[in-house]
């Protein structure tokens, strides 16, 4: 999943929601260094990544995709199923994606000492871009997958991916809808496991 999807999963709170996003922006791989919130957030992060790269059905998604991604194609449906989630918000949460996300932005600005230098960067643009409300557009898509691509050492086609989700857009639709509540209950499991 992407970052939308991980701070929609994550304990409301800055910690929380920092933690949720460490690991994509951390080559740093002890997180017990950090506090116990974001120590948990960061493990939870790590459990989502695993359980969805082995999801019957995040599977069926990536075997939709072009094979001329090859090894983008989890990328690319991390990306789409973000755009999906933005879409169907209001399934999904009691308040909008634009309150939400706001909520993020202002978490991000008030806690940067703790953040990654890496995440520091990349919230400046989050927040200066409004990525999380752009991804509920193919729009904020293609604009995010071209700048993926320009950040990777190799030339790759990532930039090209939005022609994956437009050629396979109801399909991918479907796949999000039967994959995230599964998601859902699976965080709801291992949130419970954490407090124990």
């Amino acid at each position: 999943m992407n970052f939308l999807a991980h701070l929609h999963l994550s304990d409301p709170g800055a910690e929380s929601w920092i933690g949720s996003l460490i690991p994509d922006f951390s080559d740093k791989s002890d997180p017990e260094s950090y506090p116990d919130v974001i120590y948990k957030a960061i493990l939870l992060h790590r459990r989502i990544d695993i359980f969805t790269d082995n999801h019957p059905v995040f599977i069926k998604s990536r075997s939709r995709i072009d094979n001329r991604y090859r090894l983008l194609k989890g990328i690319l449906v991390d990306m789409f199923y973000d755009h999906f989630l933005a879409k169907h918000w209001n399934n999904y949460h009691s308040k909008s994606l634009e309150q939400f996300s706001n909520e993020i932005y202002d978490a991000l600005l008030s806690h940067r000492k703790i953040m990654p230098i890496r995440l520091q960067r990349a919230s400046d643009y989050m927040i200066a871009e409004n990525w999380l409300v752009s991804y509920r557009e193919l729009d904020g898509i293609d604009l995010v997958l071209k700048r993926m691509e320009r950040r990777l050492s190799r030339p790759t086609v990532l930039g090209e991916g939005i022609d994956a989700l437009v050629n396979n857009y109801t399909e991918i639709e479907i796949d999000f809808k039967a994959f995230y509540p599964d998601l859902q209950e699976f965080v709801k499991q291992e949130k419970q496991a954490m407090r124990q």
